[in-house]
């Protein structure tokens, strides 16, 4: 081979010789972008960009020397024929790999203050003797097969593979045995949250200390909305992210309204006194403050339904609801009646609360309306459910609209 002479660098297999060559292939840039960290790679086409040439080292034997032959042991330059580009070495690039530091390799001409190549771009040929072993040809049997190891036989990185392997299978018992697996805290959060609960049962006035479940009874409950499907009750729910820190509902966890009818701990409320005095068994009347509270938590640290006024818009997020284990005044609500041509609010004031009949939920703290925007839906763990929306919605004879009206619910058994 001379200086000058194009020539391709051709990897070998030696293990199998009737694999396809692979080729030193330097591959350019078509547009304007971030230089790519390993430009050079091998590659089964065979093209111009695989196409390399020699230069002598010094300058003073780049002309004389062109067309002489390239000597084993000396210094010269590899150009890509295409680029126009000297092979270089990115000294300044390395990276740990299995077989310890590597350097990587680019296409650069890095010349130094005397207009010379520097270092990274001067490279020796050396020539070192291979042994190669003729495989004998298999027999038909290995042709029908394939190469056949016995079970004693250690192929490639077993010992690294092994060793992986035995590690996950560790991990995996451990996250097991600790409940860290997400199939586990899936089953125990729907544990928590899906066992089935009884409300109290009552056919006239509600009471303080009643279970119960409010329920949105003319919104529609799927998405897009279906004709005879309606209603939603309002309840808790745990996002993804907080599963993985807790599988049953804690402070902070968001309050929805859910499209699934059946009672159960999500979705059961406590009516507790909101003035410290203790008014179980007594009747809840219109007008009269109360607290919401998680009824699975009443007999521990109690949680409680809160809505905190939002200064600027949209800094709450799409869920403006959620447990609060402060009973604060943002946590306080009451119950209106409903607009009625026949009689008003003012002189239902101070009579009791029925079950399951069309009533307003109204904040203390802000005198909002509770609500349900039917136009904001998201995906939870168990299908579709709705956000709650605190607005007070008003048609045009200044009357409550279908999201602002609540009914607590309570199913008769049969």
């Amino acid at each position: 081979m001379n200086y000058g002479d194009e020539f391709f660098l051709k990897a070998e297999n030696y293990g199998d010789p009737d694999a396809p060559p692979l080729y030193v292939r330097y591959t350019p840039e078509g547009a304007p972008s971030p230089a790519n960290r390993m430009p050079i790679r091998l590659s089964s086409t065979k093209d111009t960009n695989c196409r390399w040439s020699t230069i002598p080292l010094l300058p003073r034997d780049r002309l004389e020397g062109q067309g002489s032959a390239v000597k084993t042991g000396a210094k010269l330059i590899i150009k890509n024929c295409v680029a126009d580009k000297n092979l270089c070495v990115m000294n300044q690039q390395w990276m740990q790999t299995f077989f310890g530091a590597e350097c990587g390799v680019t296409v650069r001409n890095v010349i130094d203050i005397h207009k010379r190549f520097t270092a990274e771009n001067i490279f020796t040929l050396v020539l070192y003797k291979v042994l190669r072993y003729k495989m004998s040809k298999p027999s038909k049997l290995d042709e029908d097969k394939g190469i056949v190891y016995c079970n004693r036989v250690l192929v490639g990185n077993w010992y690294e593979a092994s060793k992986l392997e035995e590690y996950k299978l560790n991990q995996f018992l451990e996250q097991m045995k600790r409940g860290d697996l997400m199939l586990a805290r899936y089953r125990k959060m729907t544990e928590n949250l899906n066992t089935p609960t009884v409300l109290t049962q009552s056919t006239g006035s509600i009471e303080f200390g009643a279970k119960i479940s409010l329920l949105a009874a003319h919104v529609p409950s799927s998405d897009p909305p279906k004709e005879g499907q309606n209603g939603l009750l309002l309840g808790a729910r745990i996002s993804s992210n907080e599963i993985n820190y807790s599988q049953d509902l804690v402070d902070g966890c968001s309050v929805v309204a859910f499209p699934d009818l059946e009672p159960t701990e999500k979705n059961t409320f406590v009516i507790t006194s909101a003035d410290y005095c203790n008014r179980d068994g007594e009747t809840l009347k219109y007008n009269q403050e109360f607290l919401l509270t998680l009824s699975k938590s009443v007999n521990k640290k109690p949680l409680y339904v809160r809505y905190d006024p939002n200064p600027i818009p949209g800094l709450c997020g799409m869920f403006p609801l959620y447990l609060s284990e402060h009973a604060v005044s943002n946590t306080r609500w009451r119950v209106l009646p409903a607009q009625s041509p026949n009689i008003t609010r003012f002189e239902q004031e101070g009579k009791p609360v029925g079950v399951n009949t069309d009533v307003i939920i109204n904040h203390c703290a802000t005198n909002v309306n509770l609500g349900v925007n039917i136009g904001t839906w998201a995906m939870g763990f168990y299908g579709k459910l709705c956000a709650p929306l605190m607005k007070t919605c008003l048609d045009v004879y200044g009357r409550e609209l279908p999201n602002n009206v609540w009914q607590i619910y309570i199913p008769i058994a049969s």
